[in-house]
């Protein structure tokens, strides 16, 4: 057995209040207004500091967090030495200060095209063209969201992405899932990063994304924890791979070398036990878990915190 060096790895979109709240609550059926109204500014910075402390004892050098309140992400993640920027939706873009877009440190996200007016969509690109802000899309959930955007836009989710100019910017599209070969070969166009969950999304039972598709199309991908508590970058690879075997019923369609590149982020190194007679892909199998007692004492403390959150959110819900 030896050590082979890594880059740390890339966590592209982790939801703070599900990756905290999810091993308490079942909160899938939940409406996330109901628990906004519950939490407190102190509860959010909790949760932040946990998902940070959680990605860094996994492996992450770099993490997108999900955040409903600005600033409380991106001041652990600074804390903490990682590379990342903070997720905020954008149905708070009004609200946003100067100061909240100095350094390039957000990502807005639209949380489903169906949530938003025409008018807003338009305003939300011209928002991201103006501050040169990226944007994230919920795209493909599941085929009952694709029909209802195809019968509101009379377009098909990737062409509405197009027309309104989305695909113009700094474009991310986490799900996938139920998006077809047409809409495919129409991102080729671009250059968006697909962002992908397969844990997550086998959790909601939703659909497997078809990596061989991906690589067909030349679509660049990454993938991320979302709500997950428990976060495994490596298994969420080794699960699209898997996915994609059982889809195309040929498990020797996906490189799992190209995989493991996309888990990479560029900040920092992992050293990884590795046989040296093994396929480099085989890494995929481990579990990667960073020793360092103090995160660990923090991140159990912090745990208790969390228990509480969830115990006075399962008294008001």
């Amino acid at each position: 057995m030896q050590n082979i060096t890594l880059k740390k790895l890339k966590n592209a979109y982790c939801d703070a209040i599900g990756l905290a709240l999810t091993e308490f609550l079942d909160i899938r059926n939940v409406d996330e207004t109901d628990i906004l109204k519950i939490l407190t500014k102190e509860d959010l910075e909790v949760m932040c500091e946990y998902a940070v402390i959680k990605n860094i004892l996994a492996g992450v050098g770099e993490v997108n967090i999900k955040t409903p309140l600005p600033n409380t992400a991106i001041k652990y993640i600074d804390e903490y030495n990682l590379k990342g920027k903070e997720v905020l939706s954008a149905n708070i873009i009004d609200s946003l200060s100067a100061g909240d877009l100095v350094g390039d440190r957000i990502i807005i996200e639209v949380e489903s095209l169906l949530n938003y007016t025409e008018s807003y969509l338009s305003h939300i690109v011209d928002f991201c063209a103006t501050t040169e802000t990226p944007v994230l899309i919920k795209l493909g959930q599941s085929l009952y969201e694709v029909g209802k955007v195809v019968s509101q836009f009379n377009h098909s989710p990737a062409e509405v992405l197009e027309e309104y100019g989305f695909l113009d910017r700094s474009c991310y599209l986490l799900g996938m899932n139920f998006i077809d070969k047409e809409d495919q070969k129409l991102l080729k166009k671009y250059s968006p990063t697909l962002i992908l969950t397969p844990i997550d999304d086998a959790e909601e039972g939703r659909g497997a994304i078809n990596l061989y598709n991906l690589n067909f199309n030349t679509l660049k991908f990454v993938f991320s924890s979302g709500k997950c508590y428990n976060v495994d970058m490596f298994a969420e690879g080794r699960l699209a791979i898997y996915n994609t075997s059982n889809l195309m019923y040929d498990g020797g369609l996906v490189d799992a070398e190209s995989v493991l590149q996309s888990l990479q982020s560029d900040n920092g190194n992992l050293q990884v036990d590795y046989e040296s007679d093994c396929r480099k892909a085989t890494i995929l199998d481990k579990k990667i878990v960073v020793e360092d007692a103090k995160l660990q004492t923090k991140l159990l403390n912090l745990r208790e915190k969390i228990k509480q959150i969830a115990n006075k959110i399962k008294e008001k819900i």
